[in-house]
């Protein structure tokens, strides 16, 4: 019984200290820009208003990705420009192709919420 008592305190410690590693790995990553990764979700939208581009999130388990017809471009990329996420509101994508004109359009019939934006 006291056996599985300290295997289970040293699990639960081992498990903190990874849950710790990961934390700090996108702290380390994303600095100042961190809640972007925390607030926003796979299929959000991503506004850069300086560039004038509209992309959709893809988020993994530790980076946020901009979907480009290129490829996947890394959030880091966009990270000092005027930057706004928008999440849809009833989950249904927009009939028409994503673009500034678009994404104000929604937001001014409230088919979508800001979910974040840098300062």
């Amino acid at each position: 019984m006291y056996k599985w008592s300290i295997f289970g305190a040293f699990g639960g410690m081992i498990i903190l200290i990874l849950f710790g590693a990961f934390s700090y790995q996108i702290e380390r990553h994303y600095g100042n820009q961190r809640s972007f990764y925390d607030e926003s979700h796979t299929g959000d939208i991503i506004v850069n208003r300086d560039k004038g581009e509209v992309r959709l999130l893809k988020k993994t388990w530790k980076r946020i990705y901009a979907s480009m017809p290129e490829g996947d471009i890394d959030l880091l990329q966009w990270q000092h420009d005027r930057m706004e996420v928008y999440r849809l509101v009833d989950g249904a994508p927009p009939s028409s192709p994503l673009s500034v004109e678009v994404i104000d359009e929604l937001l001014v019939t409230n088919k979508i919420k800001l979910i974040i934006q840098s300062r």
